[in-house]
């Protein structure tokens, strides 16, 4: 049986966490360890930032998507990771 989720960051506010695939495997946390170590560093201080904190102000960085159901992106340059809250 394969876990649903994996820890990212465990926040004072929020939990983040990864979707695994049915193979129980995160994808997006082995896309994010290809990524250069600059845009690693800025997303896991976005992830900090909202799971400390419970928002990140600048939407630049952090917004809701217009014409969606609740989904969220992280945007670090050109890196984006979609999220939502459960």
């Amino acid at each position: 049986m394969s876990k649903s989720t994996e820890l990212v960051y465990e926040g004072e506010v929020f939990n983040i966490e990864a979707y695994c695939a049915d193979t129980g495997k995160a994808l997006v946390i082995d896309w994010i360890d290809e990524l250069p170590d600059k845009l690693q560093v800025k997303l896991a201080a976005l992830f900090t930032r909202l799971g400390d904190h419970g928002t990140i102000y600048n939407e630049r960085k952090f917004k809701h998507l217009s014409g969606t159901n609740q989904i969220f992106e992280f945007k670090a340059d050109d890196a984006r990771v979609l999220c939502f809250f459960f």
